[in-house]
């Protein structure tokens, strides 16, 4: 057995939950969601560092609270508010848009059915 194959108890348990269908589409929903949002998050910080404004800066062209701020970009992310993101988007000079990533959703007149 080579060292890839090596796989510690937490692997094994998460490998044989995603064999479950409905685990395995509950986890791709939630990773989808995170991954949006840390983009989200990723750009802010990376426009914000290129235009050289610190948190207090960004606060007041956003005109968001600066714990609202802290609230978008903390590691924890405890739901900052939409506004605030489009209000610190629009701050920075970007904008926010939503793109088709995938298929797989259904429209709901097939899902009911």
């Amino acid at each position: 057995m080579c060292m890839s194959e090596v796989r510690t108890g937490a692997e094994r348990y998460f490998a044989s939950r995603h064999k479950n269908a409905e685990y395995h589409a509950a986890y791709v929903q939630a990773k989808a969601e995170i991954d949006s949002i840390d983009a989200v998050v990723r750009e802010v910080q990376e426009r914000q560092q290129a235009l050289g404004f610190d948190l207090d800066d960004l606060a007041t062209r956003a005109g968001v609270p600066r714990r609202e701020l802290r609230r978008l970009l903390s590691p924890q992310r405890r739901a900052a508010r939409f506004k605030t993101v489009t209000a610190v988007a629009a701050a920075l000079g970007l904008a926010i848009r939503l793109e088709q990533v995938d298929h797989t959703v259904e429209p709901l007149a097939a899902a009911v059915s």
